[in-house]
């Protein structure tokens, strides 16, 4: 997203703040983890605010959320537009819609249409799962946790 794009979000929402290509990776998940909220779309960013329990609202374009990610401990709200032409990314150098992107629009406007399905309004405090620890002389991984006090 464009800071002028992000300008135009935040005006809509009429609240927010756009430090689009003003911080490194370090100071963004910082940022995030101070934020109330997170919105965008699957990106690291999300998934730092999905891993430090920020509550999030994110919309997917043409990649199923639901084989990318994994419940974790904080309040969240996805948009996403199943398509036919989906998961094109992963098959088609070019898109059958030529980058015009109907999933993300799609996707946007479920989220905009449906406001009561807000996360902002919860907060759970169960921290998440962290990661995978992998053996790599082995056939399996285990969930790794972490344990805040």
């Amino acid at each position: 997203i464009s800071k002028a794009g992000a300008d135009a979000i935040i005006a809509e929402l009429g609240r927010g703040r756009n430090l689009c290509g003003a911080l490194g990776m370090l100071q963004s998940a910082k940022m995030i983890g101070r934020a109330s909220a997170y919105y965008g779309i699957d990106s690291m960013l999300l998934h730092f605010a999905r891993a430090l329990s920020v509550p999030t609202i994110a919309v997917f374009g043409p990649t199923d959320p639901a084989t990318r990610l994994r419940p974790m401990g904080g309040s969240e709200r996805i948009g996403f537009a199943r398509l036919p032409c989906s998961p094109c990314i992963h098959v088609s150098e070019l898109p059958p819609c030529r980058g015009m992107r109907p999933c993300m629009a799609l996707a946007l406007e479920s989220v905009i249409t449906h406001p009561e399905r807000d996360p902002l309004t919860s907060r759970h405090a169960s921290a998440p799962q962290v990661g995978w620890e992998v053996d790599p002389s082995g056939p399996r991984v285990r969930e790794v946790s972490v344990t805040y006090s």
